[in-house]
């Protein structure tokens, strides 16, 4: 596999030449980033009852601006208390711990010395176990060329671990549904409630226009095929993000399928960790006044204009000026601002047919251009609307 040799000569984080002389061998490889996480919660997923046997790597962080972390404290000594020693490496930086058929191969990315850049967070966590796993799959440790992604707020099904089993070759990446359960917090769970139908009705619009990067982008449900993993650098180094902007490249390299079941099961908790995502946002709307009221949504004409836009690629090859005029100015204006005309010029001088054009577009208009795209036409044209606002503004063909 020579993509995945040059990443990890080139790319991969230092860890992951630690596990050269791996002791052991397993199916299926989990990587399981672990900041500020209580020990009952890391526990309740090594208790999992997988369907073969599977390597838990549980990266345990901690940003440089925190001095101390009590609960990554208590997931270390419990660890060490409660887990037999098997193997370590790097002065103990990697640890591999056994108990009954549970293996977990610890990553000490928390202690003095070893603690990561604030600006770097799990996108840098997720990296680092991400590379241990697809080192040990190299290697031959472990069997299956997939790697699964977990959090510590998850619940996963079973099956698991064997979903990846008769894929096409050109498969990047596998994306499980995802459900959050009901909470004691009455607040937390209608907020959740509202950013889940954010985060649906944004696929669903982006299915509704055509777009190839309609998926949903959340670390816990993502299984990463090796080869496309190293193909594309691995996880990029944020603090938030890194699984939109990870998708977004392996959208580019092959497939991303999303599996209708089954489904992952995720906690609902507020959170201040990152600087946006799903913790972040449900925090924010349970301080609203009126949430169901006052929360704000995409207006669908942003998602009609998109699939107007979409549709016509094919026509930009050689009618660029004369399909552009088809649309609203504004949004003209918007796509000549994210760079539509060397977008078309670069297209055409590298394509030697119609679909080739349309295959270099949508690499160009890829997710993130996408999210600029609504975002600019909210700003500039289309405010955001309420919940009730938005169902009566649907078109037809597309539900929220």
């Amino acid at each position: 596999m020579p993509a995945i040799t040059k990443y990890l000569d080139r790319y991969a984080e230092p860890e992951s030449q630690l596990v050269h002389n791996f002791p052991a061998r397993f199916d299926s490889v989990l990587v399981l980033p672990s900041f500020d996480e209580r020990w009952s919660s890391c526990a309740a997923l090594l208790q999992h009852n997988f369907e073969n046997s599977a390597l838990i790597i549980l990266v345990l962080n901690q940003p440089q601006n925190i001095s101390d972390c009590t609960r990554n404290r208590q997931v270390h000594h419990s660890l060490r208390t409660q887990f037999d020693e098997i193997w370590s490496a790097g002065n103990d930086q990697l640890v591999l711990f056994q108990k009954n058929n549970c293996s977990v191969l610890m990553v000490d990315r928390h202690s003095t010395g070893h603690r990561i850049p604030r600006s770097q967070g799990v996108g840098l966590a997720r990296k680092i176990g991400a590379d241990i796993a697809l080192s040990l799959i190299q290697q031959g440790s472990v069997r299956n060329p997939w790697i699964h992604n977990i959090d510590a707020d998850s619940s996963l099904p079973t099956p698991y671990v064997t979903l990846c089993k008769n894929q096409q070759p050109d498969t990047a990446a596998i994306i499980l549904p995802f459900q959050h359960l009901a909470g004691e917090h009455p607040a937390l769970n209608l907020a959740q409630a509202i950013y889940d139908r954010h985060m649906h009705y944004y696929v669903a619009a982006l299915r509704w226009a055509g777009s190839p990067y309609a998926h949903h982008s959340l670390g816990s449900t993502l299984i990463l095929s090796a080869k496309h993993y190293a193909l594309v650098r691995g996880f990029p180094k944020r603090s938030a993000g890194e699984d939109f902007h990870l998708l977004n490249k392996l959208r580019k390299v092959g497939t991303v399928v999303s599996l209708p079941e089954p489904t992952v099961k995720l906690r609902i908790r507020a959170s201040q960790r990152t600087p946006f995502g799903t913790g972040t946002a449900v925090s924010e709307i349970s301080e609203l006044q009126h949430p169901e009221r006052d929360y704000r949504f995409y207006h669908p004409r942003i998602f009609s204009e998109l699939k107007a836009f979409l549709a016509l690629l094919p026509e930009l090859q050689s009618e660029k000026k004369r399909a552009l005029a088809a649309l609203p100015t504004h949004t003209q204006q918007v796509l000549h601002a994210l760079g539509i005309d060397q977008a078309v010029r670069h297209a055409s001088s590298n394509s030697t047919s119609s679909a080739a054009f349309t295959k270099h577009m949508h690499t160009w208009f890829d997710a993130l251009k996408t999210l600029q795209f609504v975002h600019a036409l909210r700003d500039g044209t289309y405010a955001s609307v309420s919940a009730k606002e938005l169902d009566q503004l649907l078109p037809a063909g597309l539900s929220a």
